[in-house]
């Protein structure tokens, strides 16, 4: 068994997606909010989500285990948040938020779910 951190694949996911110019969610209510397009109390209700649609990526927790849903072995930490970016980037919106969920085991397997928004 090879251990991996979630959050780390979000971290080079998000890096990567906002190199190729899209935008967090939150990163565009933070400067709706700034530049007074929208009050405190509608960011207060709109955070983090804005109302996005997810997807969940389920990837192995054994490092040695994951792959990608074709069966191409993922090695790397950085090669598992390239292979979510790259999901993220063919989404025709600019904005996004990735997040670890947890947990989620089936067939005696572990899997990390990785829930991408977009909007």
């Amino acid at each position: 068994v090879k251990d991996y951190n979630p959050n780390t694949i979000v971290k080079l996911a998000t890096d990567k997606l906002k190199a190729k110019g899209k935008i967090t969610l939150t990163d565009n209510l933070d400067r709706l909010l700034a530049e007074g397009n929208i009050t405190q109390e509608e960011y207060n209700e709109y955070y983090p989500y804005d109302g996005a649609g997810y997807y969940s990526v389920f990837m192995e927790t054994n490092l040695y285990d994951a792959k990608t849903t074709s069966g191409r072995k993922l090695s790397s930490e950085e090669e598992i948040a390239e292979h979510i970016a790259e999901m993220l980037a063919l989404e025709p919106g600019s904005f996004f938020l990735i997040e670890y969920a947890g947990v989620y085991t089936t067939g005696g397997n572990d899997f990390y779910e990785f829930r991408c928004y977009r909007a």
